[in-house]
């Protein structure tokens, strides 16, 4: 409802209006996991800004987080500044032919995925553009068996090496970007 947007968002605004915030363009970051999933997210959307502003700040960044649920939805349609391309993209990883034939196959656990680390990022670096804004993230290893048991997700052979020529891309990537724009998020 829009009494529970407005008290989330004013719970929020210390936290917007603190001056360790992460800012673009001099308005303070928050971003919004499953963006899609609000209820009205053009409402919502609008009315935060509203209360942002109406607080005192000069307004606020809104990246929603792009999964594999909405890849591909422009959240700018919607009253979002831009989107931050989650990793590991595990519907990508499930569907796409490249990371399939990374898949490494374990005996015996055929729900655990195992994949290639290297071949991945290589990969998700080849990715598809998009017309909206959006940030890319990037992330050294991955392997939640401590999670998920036997149906987990595990990226095989995480080196540095790989790791670095990934992060070294994706940062040449962001810089190429408009000052003030270029971001790029570490999901450790």
């Amino acid at each position: 409802s829009a009494q529970d947007d407005l008290a989330h968002i004013r719970w929020l605004i210390p936290a917007l209006a603190d001056p360790r915030a992460i800012e673009v363009d001099g308005k303070p970051m928050f971003l919004v996991y499953r963006g899609k999933h609000l209820p009205e997210p053009a409402r919502t959307t609008d009315l935060w800004r509203r209360e942002v502003e109406r607080a005192g700040l000069p307004g606020i960044h809104l990246v929603a987080v792009e999964t594999a649920w909405d890849l591909g939805w422009d959240a700018t349609a919607v009253g979002f500044d831009a989107k931050v391309l989650f990793q590991p993209q595990f519907g990508w990883l499930m569907t796409h032919p490249a990371p399939l034939a990374a898949r490494i196959e374990v005996p015996g656990k055929p729900e655990l995925q195992v994949y290639d680390y290297a071949a991945i990022t290589r990969a998700a670096e080849a990715s598809e553009p998009v017309a909206y804004p959006r940030y890319e993230s990037v992330f050294p290893g991955w392997d939640n068996t401590a999670r998920r048991g036997d149906q987990a997700v595990v990226l095989h052979d995480a080196r540095p090496e790989a790791y670095e020529a990934w992060l070294t891309s994706a940062v040449d990537r962001a810089m190429s970007q408009p000052e003030g724009q270029r971001l790029l998020f570490i999901n450790a």
